[in-house]
């Protein structure tokens, strides 16, 4: 769906957005000087990393890429989230699936993490399974919300956003240049609609793991990402609100289990990247082959993101859920969960691997309440990206 040339109801949300946040909207910079040498420099460092990285940067400015290893095949992680999320929106917005309808997470559900089930089934309306799939990168909530759209669907919408060499089950594979498309059309407002564009970017503004790209930028920079995790990959991508511009990054690592070596180089180029961006003088990251893009004129919020650490940040009261279960305290965060094969019932694996103290019993079910809290801050923040063109 396209977003219309002029669209004073989200003008007048975003304008709602900035009086309730706080301070002044301030506009794109409009006079931009091409980094080639700033891109050379990022692609060195990637070149010279201890790891096998595939990077993509575009500036949501004008347009301009620099990338390494764009179109090289990675296992997704739980990057393929991203594609279920969007399919569940697209299933809302067509009515085909409720916002408030029951998951019941079942055995097979945790294929990828069965240390983890508790022994009471646990029930979760689609919205806060969403919210759990991607603040927290459950692995059971995207496992569910997956089998019931049918891998087929997931796919088939991957495709219609250009994702042409992203696959999912059984193999489970992607690209930078696939993930970083993703996010244009995000940014773009044209995945399932502009609502929905804005919604899904603020679930992911909401990330609460921020152990990689959050690292290399400066306190207060907001960034909407998603992160993914397997036993030899280790990803971030997102969109990073810079002084100096909004863009993408994409970092797909392979690292052989060297995790932090990976770890190591996703935050430093991301400090590399935001370095370019970090002021209105600079922009435009240029390779000398530049592909032109759109010409967004987004408005940057002045809400702070959430405090860069790798732990979850606080949240604020949590509101009862749908079907609310006791919430013992949370267990403490197990190291990083390896790569499992294999599935139940014919249910294909979940790939991504972000499992902590919320997927082990009793801290799911305080995550079925903490889920439902989407702070307003967040969604408004989101309603940025729907824009007016002229």
């Amino acid at each position: 769906m396209s977003v219309p040339t002029t669209t004073p109801r989200w003008i007048a949300l975003a304008a709602l957005a900035a009086t309730l946040l706080g301070g002044a909207v301030v506009g794109t910079p409009a006079a931009r000087a091409a980094l080639e040498e700033d891109c050379e420099r990022i692609l060195s460092y990637a070149g010279s990393a201890s790891v096998e990285v595939g990077l993509v940067v575009v500036d949501l400015d004008g347009g301009e890429r620099c990338a390494t290893n764009a179109e090289t095949i990675f296992r997704s992680a739980s990057l393929y989230k991203l594609m279920v999320m969007a399919e569940a929106y697209e299933a809302i917005a067509a009515g085909a699936l409720a916002r408030d309808q029951i998951l019941e997470l079942l055995t097979r559900h945790y294929v990828d993490v069965p240390e983890t089930e508790p022994e009471e089934t646990v029930r979760i309306s689609v919205e806060d399974a969403i919210g759990a799939m991607i603040r927290w990168s459950d692995n059971p909530t995207a496992v569910a919300l997956h089998e019931l759209l049918e891998d087929a669907s997931v796919l088939e919408h991957a495709r219609r956003l250009g994702m042409e060499q992203t696959v999912l089950a059984p193999r489970y594979v992607t690209t930078p240049g696939d993930i970083a498309r993703f996010f244009e059309r995000l940014y773009d407002g044209t995945v399932v609609s502009a609502a929905a564009s804005a919604e899904m970017y603020a679930l992911l503004r909401d990330q609460r793991i921020r152990r990689l790209l959050p690292q290399g930028l400066p306190e207060g920079v907001p960034i909407a990402h998603k992160t993914g995790s397997l036993a030899q990959w280790e990803h971030d991508a997102g969109i990073v609100e810079a002084p100096g511009g909004d863009y993408v990054i994409v970092v797909l690592t392979r690292h052989g289990g060297d995790f932090p070596a990976a770890y190591a180089a996703i935050r430093e180029l991301s400090a590399l990247v935001y370095e370019a961006f970090a002021s209105p003088e600079t922009t435009a990251l240029s390779t000398g082959t530049t592909t032109p893009g759109p010409t967004p004129t987004r408005e940057p919020a002045p809400t702070p993101a959430p405090t860069r650490t790798p732990a979850p940040e606080p949240l604020p009261p949590p509101k009862p859920a749908p079907a609310p279960t006791p919430a013992p305290a949370p267990a403490a965060p197990p190291p990083a969960t390896v790569e499992r094969a294999g599935s139940a019932a014919g249910v294909p694996p979940d790939p991504g691997s972000d499992a902590a103290w919320w997927q082990r019993p009793g801290g799911r079910a305080l995550l079925v309440v903490l889920s439902g809290v989407l702070p307003a801050a967040s969604l408004l923040a989101g309603a940025r990206i729907l824009r007016s063109r002229e």
